[in-house]
């Protein structure tokens, strides 16, 4: 029996999910227990599985739980995944939005590209120190 917070595989709907899979594109998220995702998840899916068990935090670096697309990269061009601890995209996550929602309204393109390629800059700047001062508590 599973407890609330429990999902079960979609596939064989018996064993517990321990792989959860969202496409960005299409905002769906499919639940695997480990056979049903050998079997049943795509061979893309399969080998970021296996990269992001494989990774670290990219800043802290405890084991990653999570690879996502590094969104502000992407303003500069840059197609990047960001591995990060559930902590640090947490911050990293509650940092941009923050900085994102204070950003003027009405820039130009290039003025947008410029405070965005800033927003990386100081992004990772704060979660430096950010991940120095949590270190030290």
């Amino acid at each position: 029996m599973t407890t609330p917070k429990q999902t079960v595989c979609e596939v064989c709907h018996e064993r517990l999910a321990t792989h959860f899979v969202c496409n960005a594109n299409t905002g769906k998220s499919s639940h695997f227990c480990d056979e049903c995702f050998e079997t049943s998840a795509s061979a893309e899916d399969r080998r970021r599985s296996a990269e992001l068990r494989a990774a670290h935090c990219q800043y802290c670096g405890a084991p990653a739980t999570i690879g996502t697309m590094d969104h502000l990269a992407t303003f500069t061009g840059e197609q990047r995944t960001m591995f990060l601890c559930y902590a640090c995209s947490a911050e990293f996550n509650d940092y941009t939005m923050l900085a994102l929602n204070r950003m003027p309204h009405g820039l130009s393109e290039q003025e947008q590209l410029e405070a965005n390629q800033q927003l990386r800059q100081d992004a990772e700047k704060h979660m430096k120190q950010w991940v120095s001062e949590r270190g030290s508590q």
